[in-house]
């Protein structure tokens, strides 16, 4: 599977920056009441800082810094995501994000034990990256994945872009 993982992406002061923004009080989060598929009844909180061609957040200069070491030349989608302490952990269902052919990038912005399982089209082997803080992965967007909850730590939050 053809997938690039560093851990310790951003500078500190760069990635505490963010994480902080992303928690302040005047950071605007959004309700969706199903994380993956519709029904699936598994909310979480989302921020989309752009989708099909449209800026849709003011805060989006915020990762300037990011995109600029990612060499984004085209975004597609970029999205936050927060999800909250669940009992057991919960596996969301396979998908891809875009069906656009680019590039998939998720960066964790907290450690705790939930993870993201990367499913391979061709022959369906997996990988499983667990969330640890300032961890970035970057596969093919027509590489499946899934979520989960997790069980140890208030929230997730996992910063998502798909970009050429």
């Amino acid at each position: 599977m053809n997938i690039y993982k560093e851990d310790n992406y951003l500078e500190t002061d760069y990635f505490n920056f963010l994480v902080n923004s992303f928690l302040d009080g005047n950071f605007a989060w959004f309700y969706q009441a199903d994380k993956v598929t519709k029904g699936d009844n598994h909310f979480n909180f989302i921020h989309t800082f752009y989708k099909d061609g449209n800026v849709n957040s003011n805060h989006i200069n915020l990762l300037d810094e990011l995109f600029k070491k990612l060499k984004v030349k085209q975004l597609i989608r970029v999205k936050l995501n927060f999800t909250t302490k669940t009992n057991s952990i919960i596996k969301f269902d396979f998908h891809r994000d875009v069906a656009e052919n680019c590039k998939t990038s998720i960066l964790y912005l907290n450690t705790n034990n939930g993870y993201t399982i990367l499913r391979d089209v061709k022959d369906y082997s997996a990988e499983t990256v667990p969330s640890v803080a300032n961890r970035l992965i970057t596969f093919p967007s027509f590489t499946e994945h899934a979520g989960t909850t997790h069980t140890n730590h208030h929230y997730r939050m996992v910063l998502n872009l798909n970009y050429k």
